[in-house]
């Protein structure tokens, strides 16, 4: 039986007992049978922001204003101290007024005292921060894994021996295969060793253990299951967690349709350069880029047909309009289609057909504008000559009624009604033959003065004396000689019916000659002896068919003076 302490001994234990819970950082309190604080550390008062004096010999709960009144202390010191002497990391969480929110674990020990009451050693532990930074960590991991299973790459995430720790679900579609068969396995066996692919193999056993990370490494490699893919590879290195994570973006669909873009466009590229119509490209706001093909047919310097510089091309008078209407398309949207005068470096200003269209992205946005301009300057020109002929053939029509009653009342002298239907018909005929003459040459060359004196045939009255024909020998083209043959009808006809060959005594000189470089003719037509000559109150079909063919189909000009003795008309135009 151990010996009771003397009096000096049982001092000496209870200051080193003080002197350990002084020395202590973690908070310590003693209680007595009542739960009444005997004493506590200086680590509880520095905690819990009290004093000694409004601490001991105060029951524990009512401690603070009764802050450690909480039900978890109640439990431990009330139900389970009792049945067991000690009570190991007990957890309580609790709001104080002044320190706040607090987690703690508490470990408490039952002391018996012979002759006196038990003491209760209480020891308090904050584990606040700790839990909190757990809590944060549990988070963090938490999304982490939703973030990884959202993400629409494919994810591995392999150990340090290159085994499948985990992977996010698009890995598993995408390459078809489940968990059970992937996680725990070497990342080179997945697949029955699809994964066994020499490129990876240096990226992870070379690349990555001098590096953190690697990025965009194309890889490509045939899979049994899903066919040849185009993949590019990221990793990054979790040192403090041994794991690798490896991201892998299927790019095949992507590099399939930048390889057709790339043919689309090398495509148009040669159909550009091909065509002699001039392509272009704007922003989505219209704004040109400046065009090699445009700057080629037009003369302009790409950096003058940025922006709006491009209307410097179009003519005058079709700039307004082109403008308003191209505007008035950028803001719907719509397809733009329109004809306007174009300069041409080569040929001046030509008639050109543009159409533009708006090129969408994906959402349905307009990225740019594609447009290009053809040249319709021929169809222009032959819509031009249709519309002349058409009006021409109008009033030829009328001028061939007026001429075969002319050719009528002129034939009515005839003494029997034999002789007055041998000359008509004699005149129609040579009015047929005249329009048949451009045909015979089949469209080539038509000699001028036979077209002259077929040209004027019908109009003779039985006698050549009253039309003179003069001029060298002079072949002109098909077109040029249509044009003038509508001129002889048209000064022969007004002859016929106001002019010199009205009258019996009135006569028509028809002449040209050549110039002495060879690309000019000069064409003269001379009555006398008929009616005088009056200008015309109004300038009908026939006096503009003259002015028309001369300026501007056979780039000449004319000039007419109505004379006294008859119409004098002195015209020029080029053979070249």
């Amino acid at each position: 039986m151990d010996e009771p302490l003397t009096q000096e001994e049982a001092h000496e234990q209870r200051l080193f007992s003080d002197a350990i819970m002084r020395t202590m950082r973690q908070p310590l309190i003693v209680l007595n049978g009542d739960l009444r604080v005997v004493s506590a550390n200086r680590a509880f008062y520095a905690t819990f922001e009290v004093s000694e004096e409004e601490t001991e010999g105060v029951p524990i709960y009512a401690l603070g204003n009764n802050q450690w009144d909480i039900p978890e202390l109640k439990r431990l010191l009330e139900n389970i101290l009792p049945n067991d002497n000690e009570v190991s990391d007990y957890k309580v969480e609790h709001a104080f007024e002044q320190i706040g929110r607090r987690i703690m674990l508490l470990n408490a020990s039952r002391m018996e005292r012979p002759d006196r009451d038990d003491l209760v050693l209480l020891a308090i532990e904050d584990i606040t921060e700790r839990e909190d930074l757990h809590r944060e960590l549990v988070g963090q991991k938490e999304l982490a894994e939703k973030i990884i299973d959202a993400s629409r790459e494919a994810l591995l995430i392999l150990d340090a021996d290159l085994k499948v720790h985990a992977a996010n679900e698009t890995f598993y579609e995408f390459f078809q295969v489940e968990p059970s068969e992937t996680e725990g396995q070497m990342v080179y066996d997945l697949g029955n060793g699809q994964w066994d692919i020499p490129a990876l193999r240096v990226l992870l056993h070379n690349v990555l253990p001098n590096n953190n990370t690697f990025n965009d490494y194309e890889v490509d490699h045939e899979f049994k299951d899903i066919g040849r893919k185009t993949m590019i590879l990221n990793a990054r290195r979790v040192d403090h967690l041994q794991l690798i994570l490896l991201a892998i973006e299927d790019q095949t669909e992507a590099r399939r349709a930048a390889a057709a873009l790339r043919e689309s466009e090398e495509k148009f590229r040669v159909l550009v350069e091909s065509t002699s119509n001039a392509t272009w490209e704007t922003d989505p706001e219209g704004r040109s880029q400046g065009s090699a093909s445009w700057s080629n047919f037009t003369g302009q310097a790409p950096e003058d047909v940025r922006g709006e510089g491009w209307l410097e091309a179009i003519h005058p008078d079709d700039r307004n309009r082109t403008l308003r209407e191209w505007q008035q398309c950028i803001s719907r949207g719509d397809r733009f289609s329109m004809e306007y005068r174009l300069w041409s470096a080569e040929h001046g200003w030509r008639w050109s057909k543009c159409d533009a269209s708006p090129i969408h992205d994906e959402d349905g946005r307009i990225v740019k504008w594609v447009g290009m301009n053809a040249d319709i300057s021929a169809r222009k020109e032959a819509e031009e000559q249709r519309e002349l002929l058409l009006g021409e053939l109008n009033h030829r029509v009328k001028n061939i009624f007026a001429i075969i009653r002319s050719l009528a009342a002129r034939s009515n002298g005839h003494r029997s009604s034999e002789d007055f239907q041998k000359a008509f018909l004699g005149r129609l005929d040579a009015l047929t033959s005249a329009h048949s003459l451009a045909l015979e040459s089949d469209w080539r060359q038509v000699d001028l003065r036979r077209l002259v004196e077929q040209t004027m045939r019908p109009y003779l009255d039985g006698s050549s004396e009253s039309v003179e024909v003069d001029g060298p020998a002079l072949d002109l083209p098909a077109r040029p000689a249509l044009s003038l043959s509508l001129v002889l009808h048209e000064l022969a006809t007004n002859a016929l019916k106001h002019g010199a060959l009205s009258v019996p005594d009135g006569k028509v000189r028809v002449s040209w000659t050549i110039s002495e470089t060879g690309n000019i003719a000069h064409f003269t037509w001379r009555e006398s002896g008929g009616p005088s000559a009056s200008p015309p109150q109004r300038h009908g079909f026939g006096t503009k068919l003259v002015d028309r063919v001369f300026e501007y189909e056979l780039g000449g000009e004319c000039a007419v003076e109505y004379r006294s003795d008859g119409l004098h008309l002195d015209a020029s135009f080029s053979l070249g």
